[in-house]
């Protein structure tokens, strides 16, 4: 089995720490950089696994619908529970009773399955007399689901077009779709409603994840070369400077480059998933456990808060709620992985002949 690298999983944790703090109000005051980090890894493994598979797809034009159908489902328990969170929460909240249960409810399942990334369900739709639809229940987990849209886009494109216009297609194209998101709104983060909303976070999902497929050749690049002690030391100080470059930004709302911000990321994941520094030595199981903790943070994170809101409670108390739900929603769909993997088995032998051999 091959080993994670640490680094990852710790930035993983960082992440969701980092986009709960701006969420809560709490010390840092933005978070939408470390989005594109998810953005950007996701894309960095699905474009490695394609170089991987170069010659042994049979059928392109299902590949990455199927690749991205059998991701998801690993994100289906825990997005689940945040979906459906945040129903509850709300119906309590805004006191829904009759058709308004009924009309909230039947908003659900289109966030369920991602499908409102796809702007199948619209926004403003009436529920009660003070309240409407929003573009997505439990808004945090929007990135996930442009990210749904996304993700198959960019495998056909990269199958199709990549041997032709691959450097071009990880590189410029991005940065012209990033550039859009900038001239119209100004920034690369927000909901950009005037100019299609989902439409817009799924332009920046896709910019994202085809940052990843530069990221993944600039590492390999990286790792070609032996490097001497000293060289292996300036790498590590690299990625550390950006690391904390970055992070420092996250404390500040008013820095505004978006373009600069972007290019740090890539180039400090690069470094990162090149394994050439010394932090791809750090081999710490607890890293790996919060790596592994974080989907479960990101996607309760935003109901706990809800749920507290108004109330007078600290932070690190909020976190350590958020924290302690997530180990407790995580253990339980390892446990629960066996019953319904049997469950499926069962139910399709109840309904369906066996498959016979051509």
């Amino acid at each position: 089995m091959k080993k994670k690298n640490n680094m990852v999983e710790l930035c993983r944790f960082l992440a969701c720490y980092v986009i709960f703090s701006y969420h809560a109000g709490g010390r840092f005051t933005t978070g939408w950089i470390f989005v594109e980090f998810f953005f950007m890894l996701s894309g960095y493994f699905a474009i490695k696994h394609l170089v991987r598979m170069e010659g042994k797809i049979e059928n392109k034009a299902t590949y990455p619908i199927q690749y991205t159908i059998d991701k998801f489902k690993r994100l289906l328990p825990y997005t689940t529970v945040g979906f459906v969170a945040d129903c509850i929460i709300s119906a309590w909240k805004y006191q829904f009773t009759g058709m308004e249960l009924v009309k909230w409810i039947l908003y659900l399942p289109v966030n369920l399955f991602y499908l409102a990334g796809t702007g199948m369900m619209p926004a403003d739709v009436p529920i009660s007399d003070t309240v409407q639809t929003s573009y997505i229940m439990g808004g945090a987990l929007w990135y996930i689901c442009a990210m749904f849209v996304a993700m198959p886009v960019m495998m056909y494109l990269y199958l199709y077009l990549g041997k032709k216009i691959g450097p071009w297609l990880i590189s410029f194209l991005p940065m012209l779709l990033y550039g859009y998101l900038i001239i119209c709104d100004g920034t690369v983060n927000g909901w950009h409603a005037d100019h299609g909303a989902f439409l817009a976070v799924d332009l920046r999902a896709l910019a994202g994840m085809l940052a990843g497929g530069l990221i993944y050749v600039l590492s390999e690049r990286i790792r070609r070369y032996r490097y001497k002690p000293v060289g292996t030391a300036l790498l590590t100080l690299a990625e550390l400077s950006l690391l904390a470059f970055v992070l420092c930004f996250a404390c500040t709302s008013g820095f505004s480059q978006d373009g600069l911000l972007i290019g740090c990321f890539i180039l400090l994941l690069s470094l990162m998933l090149s394994g050439k520094s010394l932090t791809a030595r750090i081999q710490l199981q607890p890293l790996i456990w919060l790596g592994t903790l974080s989907l479960p943070i990101y996607c309760i994170h935003e109901a706990v808060i809800i749920s507290f809101w108004g109330y007078e409670i600290e932070k690190w108390n909020m976190f350590l709620i958020i924290f302690v739900a997530a180990l407790i929603l995580h253990l339980l769909v390892k446990l629960g992985k066996p019953l319904f993997g049997a469950l499926g088995r069962g139910l399709k032998k109840l309904c369906c002949y066996p498959e016979q051999d051509a």
